[in-house]
């Protein structure tokens, strides 16, 4: 029975890998599976076979090896504490539609620099869906200088020229380069369990979700967490801003925090402005009231940002051109 077991573990990870040369192989040669239970996997592997030529090979290509991996130990497995942390490409459905071609090596490019950034803080990618990263990490401190390191990463990369031409991947010298991503960070209590299909570990609960709901909630280019969760941790991280208190599914009336890394700081004021009062009959001058009101211009360490008059005079040039219907 075991040995049954063991066989049929091998193939259902080749056939999660879309790896079906490797899993039909396992099955030509193992004589040890009961008939019922060879029968189900050739079912499914006859079923992928034909499915196959219609999944993108942009996303088949980004599932990584076990060697393309950063191996480290699954965050919180002994603790029950991680931080997790979600990204998500900005109008990537948009752009795929645009150009598919260029999507396709684009998102090579992306899940390369994420995955060197991610080795980089010791993080444990937990999975890819689509274009969407889930990581866990030791600290939440490491988090958030992943999601700092990663913005910069991908703004240093070189993007393929079709690419370029699209307005949601634009490039704007100091701000904008090629792709833009979102990137969602909280941390607190997690279950965490190994997937017997895939060998590796997920991650379950509260925390899970919370991270999830600040990611969907990021504008791109910068790193959301939930502020009061913040509260109480020293860190000095590079650069940042106060996003109005807005509503966020699943967490209630939370006040979120976004964090920009200081090499790209022209994002925040591109991303301060928009951000606020989510009702249409709000001004751009009534938005920008309720981010100065929360922004102090105060670092961490509490000395002035050097940005801040910076920051005052874009807002008010800004809500003085247009209003929001």
């Amino acid at each position: 029975m075991e040995r049954s077991i063991d066989i049929a573990q091998k193939v259902a990870h080749a056939l999660s890998e879309f790896d079906l040369d490797a899993a039909s192989s396992q099955l030509d040669s193992e004589t040890h599976l009961p008939d019922g239970l060879r029968d189900a996997l050739e079912k499914i592997l006859k079923t992928l076979t034909c499915y196959r030529p219609y999944i993108p090979e942009a996303i088949l290509s980004s599932r990584p090896s076990h060697s393309e991996t950063n191996v480290v130990d699954a965050p919180g497995l002994c603790t029950g504490v991680a931080a997790l942390v979600f990204t998500g490409i900005k109008s990537s459905t948009a752009t795929w539609d645009a150009e598919p071609a260029a999507m396709k090596q684009a998102l090579h490019i992306h899940n390369k620099a994420v995955r060197a950034t991610i080795a980089q803080f010791d993080g444990y990618e937990v999975k890819t869906v689509g274009d969407s990263f889930m990581i866990a990490f030791e600290s939440f401190e490491a988090a958030v200088r992943f999601g700092l390191a990663a913005q910069v990463s991908l703004y240093e990369q070189e993007w393929p020229a079709e690419l370029m031409k699209l307005p949601q991947c634009a490039r704007l010298a100091g701000v904008w380069n090629g792709l833009r991503i979102r990137v969602g960070v909280h941390c607190g209590e997690v279950e965490v369990e190994k997937n017997a299909v895939n060998d590796r570990f997920d991650y379950h609960g509260t925390t899970v979700n919370k991270a999830a709901r600040l990611e969907g909630v990021c504008k791109p280019g910068g790193v959301t967490i939930d502020r009061k969760a913040a509260e109480n941790r020293t860190y000095a991280f590079e650069n940042e801003a106060v996003m109005a208190s807005r509503d966020v599914r699943g967490l209630g009336e939370t006040a979120v925090q976004v964090l920009f890394p200081r090499s790209l700081f022209g994002r925040q004021l591109d991303n301060v402005v928009d951000c606020g009062s989510s009702s249409k009959r709000s001004s751009k001058s009534q938005c920008c009231a309720i981010v100065l009101g929360l922004w102090t211009g105060m670092k961490p360490n509490g000395s002035r940002c050097q940005h801040q008059e910076l920051l005052h005079c874009t807002i008010l040039k800004r809500e003085a051109a247009s209003v929001v219907p």
